[in-house]
C-alpha cells in the first residue's frame, strides 16, 4: 500500500459529522498536540498524515464532515484496512450521522475493521447530564455492527492512543511491543473499550500480515 509517496502498512481513515474532532484527534495522535474546534481551516477533501506503530507505518486520512464532501468519503475510506467513526457525546446529530456512515465504511471497504468514537467527553467531565449519547446506546450499536468503541478525549489524550492501538492490534495481531502514547505525556485514565467481532484474512506481498477484522 502506497500512500502519500512512502509505503504504508495500514491504511486508517476518520470519518464524522464536522466540527466533532476528527482533525483534533489525528494532531493527537500523530503531534501529541491538542487543535481545538475553529483554530484550523475545516478540512477540504482530505488530510494525510503518518505515524509508525511497532516498526509499521499507518497511513491516516482525516476526511471532510461536510456531506457534500460523502463521495469523497467514499473514495478514500477503499482499501482502508480500519475507521474511525466519530462523533460528539454532547450531540446527537452527529451520533445519527455516524450510523450513516457506518454503512458508507462497510459499502465502501467491507472488510474494514472498525471504531465508534465517542471524542469530547472533556465538556462532560464532572456533570454527567451534558452527556447526551449514553455510552450504552453507542456500546450496543458497536455490538450489533461487530465493530468496537471507546470515549475519548483530544484535549485531555484519553483515550486516544489506546483506540489507535487496539485498532491496529486487530489489524497486526502478531506484532508485538508497547502502547503508541508518547512516553513523555502522562498516562491518563483507560476508557472502556468494546472490542467484538473478528476475522483474518492476509494482504499479499512482503508487508507484515494484515487482518481484516471487525467486519
Amino acid at each position: 500500500m502506497d500512500e502519500g509517496g512512502r509505503k504504508a502498512d495500514l491504511k486508517l481513515v476518520l470519518v464524522g459529522h464536522a466540527a466533532v474532532g476528527k482533525t483534533a484527534i489525528v494532531t493527537r495522535l500523530v503531534k501529541d498536540m491538542f487543535v481545538a474546534d475553529g483554530s484550523a481551516a475545516p478540512t477540504i477533501g482530505a488530510s494525510f498524515a503518518m505515524k509508525e506503530w511497532r516498526g509499521l507505518f499507518a497511513a491516516i486520512w482525516d476526511t471532510a464532515g461536510a456531506e457534500r464532501y460523502a463521495p469523497l468519503s467514499s473514495f478514500y475510506l477503499r482499501r482502508a484496512n480500519a475507521a474511525f467513526v466519530v462523533y460528539d457525546v454532547t450531540d446527537e446529530d452527529s451520533f445519527k450521522r455516524a450510523e450513516e456512515l457506518w454503512s458508507l465504511v462497510e459499502e465502501s471497504s467491507p472488510d474494514c475493521c472498525v471504531v465508534l468514537i465517542g471524542n469530547k467527553m472533556d465538556l462532560v467531565e464532572g456533570d454527567p447530564a451534558k452527556v447526551v449519547v449514553q455510552p450504552e446506546r453507542a456500546r450496543g450499536l458497536a455490538q450489533q455492527r461487530g465493530g468496537m468503541f471507546f470515549e475519548v478525549s483530544a484535549l485531555r489524550s484519553t483515550g486516544i492512543f489506546e483506540s489507535f492501538d487496539a485498532v491496529c492490534s486487530k489489524v497486526f495481531p502478531d506484532q508485538k511491543g508497547g502502547s503508541s502514547r508518547p512516553k513523555t505525556t502522562q498516562q491518563q485514565s483507560r476508557p472502556s473499550g468494546v472490542v467484538l467481532g473478528m476475522r483474518s484474512t492476509s494482504d499479499a506481498g512482503d508487508t507484515p500480515k494484515a487482518n481484516n477484522c471487525c467486519g
